[in-house]
């Protein structure tokens, strides 16, 4: 054991396994023999055990639809950088904020994930910034969003630094950024990685560009032919983590003193947020059948829909094991997917938005629409509840989320 071993290693010997997928830092059960006691060889290998999903009530889901009045539920994602390498005139940011504020029916959250002032950003390495981080930060991205949120108070504006964020604290996990006396109640600094909800949705949201860590570190056999996105995010939800490369990468800015309460994952998010550099992409990734477990990690903090309502964090949440998956995506003239229906259906919803400024051009950002779960839409109409019972809230069955360009 752990415990006990003193440090000591023993060689994996894989070759018996017709498929596998493995990373540094993986957490996996095997089964197989050690004749010799330096090698164990095996076969069958086990690296998925993702916490269990956050439930609801039918009467909890009825709650939370009568105070928006059965509407979907619209976030608006976008990763930074925020503005170009030509200039730091934000006009990225300022053509989201354009472009969500003329939705004909305002969203219940734009989620803002950094970095905001980019150390990579030619202003900010070659040592031309006019003024500090922290002013530059404030009056070029931080007072125009809290002008914009005061301008439309019943949106949630949620923001997440990254670690190449020269203003922010380099650790990962990173803490919130610093909030000014001029930020409106509906403004929130959330710290990296995050998990909240909005109604019953819960969400998983990191900046780190785990997906890229992933990519390098994989060893897969036989080499990945499939849906490799899909493939390196289900790494996440099988470890229960938001970075479970180690060795971290270069500039990962790992603290493995706060990783245990800080990235471990205490339930599957309905939603998983992970920009990247990669590809931009909207999956469906399914979810084994398991039974229900109890994993540490913070509880996910609750984001009221109405902006007037305080900031608060829920008790523990109720957990149920996933069920068979079932998930059929749709095409659309814009890159998007919408999950399938299906009784049985358990998925969560993958999504890395892009970067919203990529080089002297503008890049992508991410518009999600949930609609009112069933079991919500049926008391609206008057219908008794089949059930009394707390169900997962099935999410991917009722989520359309369209990668849109800037």
């Amino acid at each position: 054991s752990l415990a006990t071993s003193a440090g000591a290693r023993v060689t994996l010997d894989l070759s018996r396994l017709p498929a596998f997928r493995v990373f540094p830092g993986q957490v996996v059960g095997v089964i197989g023999t050690n004749p010799t006691g330096s090698r164990i060889v095996a076969s069958e290998l086990h690296c998925s055990a993702p916490a269990s999903q956050a439930t609801s009530t039918p009467q909890q889901l009825e709650a939370l639809a009568r105070a928006t009045d059965g509407a979907p539920c619209t976030v608006a994602v976008a990763a930074g950088p925020f503005t170009t390498t030509a200039d730091r005139d934000q006009e990225p940011l300022h053509e989201l904020l354009a472009a969500v504020g003329a939705m004909e029916a305002p969203p219940a959250a734009v989620v803002l994930l950094g970095p905001f002032l980019d150390e990579a950003h030619p202003d900010v390495a070659g040592g031309h910034l006019p003024a500090s981080f922290q002013h530059i930060f404030e009056s070029e991205v931080l007072q125009p969003v809290c002008e914009w949120a005061h301008q439309h108070a019943a949106v949630r504006v949620l923001l997440l630094p990254s670690t190449r964020d020269v203003m922010a604290s380099p650790v990962f996990p990173t803490p919130p950024l610093v909030r000014p006396d001029y930020a409106p109640s509906n403004v929130t600094l959330l710290p990296n990685p995050a998990t909240f909800t909005l109604g019953e949705v819960v969400f998983g949201v990191l900046t780190s560009d785990v997906m890229r860590a992933l990519a390098a570190a994989e060893l897969a056999r036989p080499a990945m032919q499939g849906d490799r996105m899909t493939a390196l995010a289900s790494h996440l939800i099988a470890q229960r983590s938001y970075f479970p490369v180690f060795p971290p990468p270069a500039g990962a800015m790992l603290d493995t003193s706060l990783a245990a309460d800080g990235l471990t994952m205490a339930v599957t998010p309905d939603v998983l947020i992970a920009p990247s550099d990669l590809t931009a992409f909207a999956k469906l990734l399914p979810l084994p059948a398991s039974p229900p477990s109890t994993t540490s990690g913070s509880a996910p903090v609750q984001i009221a829909m109405s902006a007037a309502a305080e900031l608060k964090s829920p008790e523990a949440a109720s957990v149920a094991s996933p069920a068979t998956p079932v998930a059929t995506p749709t095409a659309t003239n814009s890159p998007s997917v919408s999950g399938g229906s299906g009784k049985d259906a358990a998925a969560v919803v993958v999504v890395n938005p892009g970067r919203l400024a990529k080089g002297v051009t503008g890049g992508s950002y991410a518009q999600l629409s949930i609609a009112v779960a069933p079991a919500a839409a049926a008391a609206l109409r008057g219908d008794p509840p089949e059930t009394n019972a707390a169900a997962p809230h099935d999410v991917s069955s009722r989520c359309r989320v369209d990668i849109l360009r800037i």
